[in-house]
Order: structure tokens, then C-alpha cells, then sequence
């Protein structure tokens, strides 16, 4: 995630979750895996978080973020 575009996806995950995204076990199992990109990483966790906002969830359920399709 050293390109800009990551960092400002990261930032902006941050500023959405009022920094607790880094406080979720989940999301920082899924990062440490390795599983992709750290870019592509970053957008599938700003995806799912922001659902899990419009649904009216603090916290996003990370456990479909690795694999499983696009979830």
C-alpha cells in the first residue's frame, strides 16, 4: 500500500471508522495473511466497511473478505 492511492484509501478507512478499523482482530489477521496485494486489500476492506456503514453496523464482519468471492 506505498502508492498514493493506498494510502489515501487507508486514510479514509480510518477517518470512516473513527480509527477503530485498526482495532478489529479480524482486519488485522486478514492483512497480516498476505493473501493479495496490500492495494487490493485496502479496497476490499473499504468496500465491506462501507456496507457495513449503510447498514447501520460499526463494525464490518470481515470473515468473507479473504476468498470466498466478492463479499
Amino acid at each position: 500500500m506505498a502508492d498514493e492511492p493506498g494510502i489515501k484509501r487507508w486514510a479514509y478507512l480510518l477517518m470512516m471508522t473513527d480509527g477503530r478499523i485498526e482495532d478489529v482482530a479480524e482486519v488485522r489477521a486478514y492483512v497480516r495473511r498476505g493473501e493479495e496485494a496490500p492495494a487490493r486489500q485496502v479496497e476490499k476492506l473499504l468496500g465491506h466497511t462501507a456496507r457495513a456503514l449503510r447498514e447501520g453496523r460499526m463494525v464490518p464482519p470481515l470473515d468473507r473478505i479473504g476468498g470466498g468471492g466478492s463479499r
